[in-house]
């Protein structure tokens, strides 16, 4: 399928709370629209969106599997807008100092899963690696193939259990880029983080937006108890 150049062009944040979504969406929007923090509870509720100078919408979200997503309102909602417009490429957002893959992450990971009809949806996943200055430059390498690894490993025993009937098969491998995000704004970017950006940009131009969402998604909804 053939991108359609009458809508805009979407790329949609996902991830843990604190993983730095807020910061990578400021910087590839080029406005600070969304809030940032270094607290554990996210600032980011629901959906919010920015459009930059080359008509990407860069679409925020609260953090998956998040510390004080009590009813996980916002897996509907990110569901509702991946529904809705259909964004061109999902992008993992991960904290380097942190690499290791644990329970919320593969949580997370399974739910992306459970939000598609296909698995062809994973053609438009990428991992973006932020505050890349937390690992030595010759250390980066391993230690995202070891996490693209850990993800591709959850997605084959999701579908193991979960059959589709696409018989696409899971990608053999998934797109990753590091970016230093600094928080003074008048920093220059490093040359990597500069080309990592420009990959991602040129990446979301010549994909299709994706298709095959479920109808609908079933969560477990939890209500605040009193004590």
């Amino acid at each position: 399928m053939k991108p359609d150049y009458k809508r805009n062009f979407r790329l949609m944040l996902l991830g843990l709370t604190g993983a730095g979504k807020s910061r990578l969406g400021n910087k590839l929007s080029g406005v600070k629209k969304f809030i940032e923090s270094e607290s554990p509870d996210s600032c980011t509720k629901g959906i919010q969106i920015a459009t930059n100078q080359f008509g990407v919408e860069i679409v925020d979200s609260q953090g998956l599997a998040d510390t004080n997503n009590e009813d996980k309102k916002g897996l509907i909602s990110i569901f509702n807008e991946i529904k809705t417009n259909r964004p061109n490429v999902l992008a993992y957002v991960q904290n380097s100092s942190d690499v290791r893959f644990g329970d919320p992450s593969k949580k997370a990971i399974e739910e992306i899963c459970k939000m598609f009809d296909t698995k062809s949806v994973w053609n438009h996943f990428i991992i973006v690696f932020t505050f890349a200055g937390a690992i030595s430059k010759k250390n980066r390498e391993n230690r995202a193939k070891n996490f693209s690894e850990s993800i591709l490993k959850v997605l084959r025993g999701y579908y193991s259990k979960n059959k589709l009937n696409d018989n696409l098969p899971i990608p053999s491998n998934l797109r990753y880029y590091f970016v230093e995000l600094r928080d003074d704004d008048e920093l220059e970017l490093d040359k990597e983080t500069n080309n990592s950006l420009t990959d991602i940009m040129k990446l979301i131009r010549i994909m299709s937006p994706i298709n095959n969402t479920k109808e609908k998604i079933i969560v477990e909804i939890k209500t605040k108890r009193n004590c």
